[in-house]
């Protein structure tokens, strides 16, 4: 029993990788694929030369046969310009029993190497199937025109509704800057007028508002030096600082005297002892002044920061 397919042509890649992927699952297929005049079996997939071949990609393949058991497939190549297809011829020995591995690797088979479907009946001749290919081909070439004048349109629409929505927005996007600036130019006039305002009365409020307030504070100052410096618990911290100063001062003024009465009773006030009274008086002379000098600048340090306030509020 013998019969025949039709496919689409595979390069020499594609057909040694399905080769390999059924050999892999099916170790007991026999196959010899003709390269050339050069027939590669199984065997010699890993040789160097089917590894080039394989790789090239080319359509330098003209027949590959398939056998396991009663099965015999053979994949040739067409060389009739007119269909460009290949023929595939699917033959089995009716006469011996084939085994369940033998339909799976038909089964495999064709659907590594494709069989396209038909819609009418399988054709007789190669000129048939010819004819079928040409016919779908001037379809497929028909539809592919009309998909790209369709595309063609598609883009031509798609732009002028791209333009036409950008002048839109351009125009939408002027019409808002023009009136973002219009409000922004009324609102930098109002806001200088109102600072013009605002100026002019705070210069005619200020100065009256000013000598008010300095006739306020002078008037605090004045009742809070008054309360201050005259109340009785100032006076009492005052007290005890007052009678120190007075203590050493008299006590400076008493040693100043009693060291110029020892330097009146001595005769020579050139002698060591008369030059050391004379030291001692002055040392102690000076010492009354300044102790005397610290005291009224203690005394008036408690009204300095008081008259200084005054007057700079003044």
């Amino acid at each position: 029993m013998s019969q025949d397919r039709w496919v689409a042509p595979l390069d020499d890649g594609q057909i040694f990788k399905k080769a390999e992927a059924l050999l892999k699952k099916f170790p007991n297929t026999d196959i010899r694929i003709d390269v050339h005049g050069n027939v590669i079996s199984g065997e010699d997939f890993s040789t160097d030369f089917c590894q080039y071949v394989k790789k090239a990609s080319g359509f330098s393949v003209s027949r590959a046969s398939f056998k396991i058991g009663q099965v015999s497939i053979a994949y040739v190549v067409n060389h009739n310009q007119s269909s460009h297809l290949v023929k595939i011829t699917f033959s089995r020995d009716a006469n011996k029993e084939s085994h369940g591995d033998q339909d799976i690797f038909s089964v495999n088979f064709f659907k590594e190497f494709g069989v396209p479907p038909s819609s009418g009946p399988e054709p007789s001749g190669e000129m048939s199937v010819a004819a079928g290919y040409s016919k779908i081909e001037g379809a497929l070439s028909q539809a592919v025109d009309r998909f790209y004048e369709l595309q063609q349109k598609f883009q031509t629409s798609n732009e002028d509704l791209r333009q036409s929505h950008l002048a839109e927005v351009r125009e939408i996007r002027e019409e808002v800057e023009a009136e973002r600036l219009r409000f922004q130019k009324e609102n930098e006039d109002s806001r200088v007028e109102l600072i013009a305002a605002q100026k002019l009365l705070d210069d005619r409020s200020n100065t009256h508002a000013r000598r008010a307030i300095r006739t306020e504070i002078k008037d605090l100052i004045r009742e809070s030096l008054e309360s201050f410096l005259f109340s009785e618990n100032t006076v009492g911290q005052r007290r005890p600082v007052r009678l120190a100063y007075w203590v050493f001062i008299l006590a400076a003024a008493a040693f100043t005297a009693f060291s110029s009465f020892q330097l009146s009773e001595v005769g020579n006030i050139g002698s060591a002892a008369g030059i050391m009274l004379i030291v001692k008086a002055a040392i102690s002379g000076f010492t009354t002044i300044g102790l005397a000098l610290l005291y009224l600048k203690w005394e008036t340090s408690w009204i300095r920061p008081w008259t200084h306030n005054g007057a700079d509020v003044a």
